[in-house]
């Protein structure tokens, strides 16, 4: 290189591996370079262990569903990576008093038309132990 051009490496590859290097925030295109695949799991999904029927969405790798069961609305966000989802679960109560709980679980096992998901612990508020498990298999509908 001379000094008056700069190479394409200098230009953009530099710049991008220095910022992910030291924490910065990558372009927006980074992640489709990048991107893993992942299976489609949106849809309707029925367990039998609490017998409840979901409608899984799915953006991408990023799924989200909404369920009500018993006193409780599940506000769910989850991201594909390593062969599974992980995902968080916002656990809403009204009554007695309004509180909030965060679980914390995955999907795994994927298969077109079943998968297993297991919560692995929580935050421990609104009477949740912080150590509370389940573990469901769900069937496509």
């Amino acid at each position: 290189m001379n000094g008056k051009k700069e190479s394409i490496l200098h230009k953009l590859v530099f710049p991008i591996i220095l910022a992910l290097l030291v924490g910065g925030s990558s372009p927006w295109w980074w992640d489709k370079i990048t991107a893993e695949s992942c299976p489609n799991i949106e849809g309707v999904w029925y367990s039998t262990g609490n017998n409840i029927t979901q409608r899984i969405e799915q953006k991408n790798c990023n799924i989200s569903w909404v369920s009500t069961y018993k006193n409780y609305t599940h506000h769910i966000n989850g991201k594909y990576k390593k062969n599974q989802f992980d995902y968080s679960v916002d656990r809403v109560q009204e009554k007695p008093e309004p509180c909030t709980a965060i679980m914390h679980g995955k999907i795994y096992k994927i298969t077109e038309n079943s998968f297993e998901s297991k919560i692995v612990g929580t935050d421990g508020r609104c009477g949740l132990k912080p150590n509370f498990k389940e573990h469901l298999t769900w069937n496509k509908q």
